[in-house]
């Protein structure tokens, strides 16, 4: 996964799950996304970094309204 590049449809549910819940139950995406710089951990569990909510929003035609 370079900066460049597409997320799949499987890390874009990553970053959902972390955005609505603070946590995801596919670890390979969570290491991933962390790895990259996407989400990183809080004391409450995961967050998404600016980073991660800008690819969730250009990955999510329904955010393309929102403000990253």
């Amino acid at each position: 996964m370079e900066a460049h590049d597409d997320l799949s449809p499987r890390e874009l549910s990553g970053l959902r799950d972390v955005l609505l819940t603070g946590r995801a139950n596919d670890q390979l995406i969570v290491s991933q996304l962390l790895r990259h710089d996407m989400v990183a951990t809080d004391q409450d569990g995961l967050q998404l970094t600016p980073k991660g909510r800008k690819f969730l929003v250009r990955g999510s035609p329904l955010l393309w309204d929102v403000a990253s």
